[in-house]
């Protein structure tokens, strides 16, 4: 039981620096058909650096472009605290109108949690709002906001 309560309190340590700001949008940009690896990082919501919890997603990604329109993968870390093991269990991404879009789980580990989430990019944006979950009980199971900062470097 203890265990589990640090575990949630680092969670919530991780994500509470990662509530969203306004997501900031690049020109679209043009790319070729294919699928390309970019850098993205969870980003802190007040501050221009990385969140505390960055390391909450692999700095890797995967950019899939068909026919002018990107999906956008994204792998959740398992983390280790004390023992005890937490990932994100849910994540959502802002559709550029004030709404939000569920990012599909394309992957799972053995232990059942999604290993990737999977969703579309409606522009080439550079930093992009999100909601993310771990659902652990410190939270009450809420969405928390954060943001997503991508970086095409090496996408043509």
């Amino acid at each position: 039981m203890r265990k589990a309560r640090i575990l949630a309190v680092l969670l919530a340590l991780i994500t509470a620096v990662s509530f969203c700001v306004p997501a900031v949008y690049a020109k679209n940009a043009k790319f070729k058909d294919g699928t390309y690896k970019i850098s993205v990082k969870l980003w802190d919501w007040q501050k221009d650096q990385p969140a505390y919890s960055s390391d909450s997603i692999k700095s890797t990604g995967t950019l899939r472009v068909k026919n002018g329109k990107l999906t956008l993968t994204v792998y959740p870390t398992i983390k280790r605290v004390v023992g005890v093991k937490g990932s994100l269990k849910e994540f959502k991404v802002s559709n550029g109108k004030g709404g939000w879009i569920n990012a599909k789980v394309t992957a799972r580990y053995d232990n059942g949690w999604p290993a990737a989430f999977t969703f579309p990019l409606y522009s080439s944006v550079k930093m992009l709002k999100i909601k993310i979950n771990p659902k652990v009980a410190f939270n009450g199971y809420k969405d928390m906001d954060a943001r997503l900062k991508i970086s095409y470097a090496g996408v043509k």
